[in-house]
This record gives C-alpha cells, structure tokens and sequence, in this order.
C-alpha cells in the first residue's frame, strides 16, 4: 500500500480545505456551531457553511443536527480524530522550525 497525499490546500465549495478541517475540528471539539464560531471569530453561518461543503466533499454528513443539539455522527468521530491529530502533527511542526 502506497501513501497517500491529501491536498489540503485543495479548496472545496471555494473554501480552503485545511480551513474547513480547522473549523470542523473547533465544532466538534465543542458540539457547538455557535461556540465554534466565537473561539474562531467567525459566524455562525460561516461554520455552518464549512461543515456543509467539507460533508458534500467528503460525501457523508459528519454532524447530527437538531434545533436544540448536535452530536457527530460515526464517520465524525473517525473524520475528528483523523483531523485533530492531523492539526496537532501540523502544529507541532511549525513549532520545530
């Protein structure tokens, strides 16, 4: 089995993907669009609208949402745990340079 390269800087819906795992990694670290939204300083419906086009990329949808609650759905929790150490990994980096 060959690696396998993901272009994060590949933009979905017009946005920039790493940005979307960001904002996907805030959200669901918090189960909270809106406390999401202020810990990036972004709004509501920006996040709203990363989850939507990183869900139509990826082909499956990452959060449960009602009007009350969101919770991660299976492939959320796989897809948070893959970006989070993804983001960490990154970060990390940065730091050595």
């Amino acid at each position: 089995m060959g690696l396998h390269f993901v272009e994060l800087n590949k933009t979905i819906g017009g946005m920039d993907r790493f940005r979307a795992m960001e904002v996907f990694v805030e959200a669901a670290r918090t189960l909270s669009f809106a406390a999401a939204a202020r810990q990036l300083n972004i709004s509501r419906g920006m996040v709203s609208r990363h989850i939507y086009e990183l869900e139509q990329n990826l082909g499956v949808r990452l959060f449960n949402r009602t009007t009350r609650d969101v919770s991660l759905t299976a492939a959320g929790a796989q897809h948070y745990t893959v970006c989070s150490e993804v983001i960490r990994v990154l970060a990390a980096e940065d730091l050595k340079l």
